[in-house]
């Protein structure tokens, strides 16, 4: 049951941090089979994140809060989990949203595949230019967030005789590589089963690889995810697959071997991080942000193309 103690209440809702990781699990659903949405629509996930991690930085990090009775326990290794799905809902922002698979509404009188020209070459699409610069700072606010997190607790492996072990690299690196990878596996497998989801395939692989390649431990990480993927042979012909509920993909990581404690410090950690935009730019809002500055325009065979649109600053 869900207390008043596990929310977190912002703009008239109650946003649970107890069931973070089934949100994650189910905003991945729903990036890969959204038919399964009983509504029909995508809830606004940037927006939820967003006000779940400023909540979170504010009174945990930054300690400002106005309400610190509804701020939630992490000293457990469920309240980790939970944590380390906020961090990949945060990294995954833009990956997750449809309106990243989407050109932008007003693009004046561009033809269509220059315009597509600009959505591969800049990243260009659907989100607004005020909201995009929001993500990147949630972005930021999350990376903020976890090493903070790092900071205050200790984790031993209960495997190892108790060694204690770098929680931010054995723990939530692989972490977020293994819902990485297993995102893409579902989606491919989604797409050979015949299922329509919010980009394709290899849109979702590549916005997703966007968003942490730029961390080169995460990128490393990855790899391994994959390499493990290529060595167990998940990459053969799939085509007389009849069902993607198999074990082709497993979002949840196990975490039940290790053991969390505060640390005993002098003082409460603080912010490790001083400019939270340029920190929580990932690839994708790196070349977004280079169109930007040109205009998004483009260099084909000798000609300039210019590529404007309506910047859409009302969010």
């Amino acid at each position: 049951m869900i207390t008043l103690e596990d929310t977190i209440t912002t703009g008239g809702y109650y946003l649970a941090t107890s069931t973070l990781q089934d949100s994650l699990f189910g905003m991945i659903h729903t990036l890969v089979l959204p038919h399964l949405l009983t509504e029909g629509e995508n809830p606004m996930l940037s927006v939820f994140v967003r006000h779940m991690i400023e909540y979170l930085h504010n009174g945990l990090v930054s300690r400002d809060s106005s309400d610190p009775d509804h701020l939630p326990d992490f000293s457990s290794m469920d309240g980790a989990g939970d944590l380390f799905s906020l961090f990949v809902l945060a990294m995954f922002m833009n990956a997750f949203d449809e309106r990243t698979y989407q050109l932008p509404i007003d693009f004046g009188d561009l033809t269509d595949d220059n315009i597509l020209r600009c959505q591969q070459v800049f990243d260009l699409n659907a989100i607004p230019v005020l909201e995009r610069h929001k993500m990147c700072h949630t972005r930021g606010l999350a990376l903020d967030l976890v090493l903070w997190f790092f900071e205050k607790y200790e984790f031993t492996d209960d495997t190892a005789d108790n060694e204690v072990i770098d929680g931010l690299h054995v723990l939530l690196i692989p972490f977020t590589a293994h819902v990485a990878r297993h995102t893409v596996r579902y989606r491919r497998m989604a797409e050979q089963c015949g299922h329509d989801g919010i980009g394709s395939a290899q849109q979702v692989k590549d916005q997703i690889e966007f968003a942490i390649f730029q961390i080169p431990e995460l990128k490393d990480a990855y790899q391994r995810e994959l390499a493990a993927e290529e060595e167990k042979g998940y990459f053969s012909d799939a085509s007389n697959t009849k069902s993607v509920a198999s074990d082709f993909y497993d979002l949840k990581y196990d975490l039940s071997s290790y053991t969390i404690k505060e640390r005993q410090l002098l003082e409460d950690p603080k912010s490790q991080l001083d400019n939270f935009i340029d920190h929580g730019q990932n690839i994708a809002d790196k070349h977004f942000f280079k169109g930007l500055l040109c205009q998004f325009e483009l260099n084909q065979n000798g000609k300039n193309l210019i590529c404007f649109f309506a910047l859409r600053y009302k969010y």
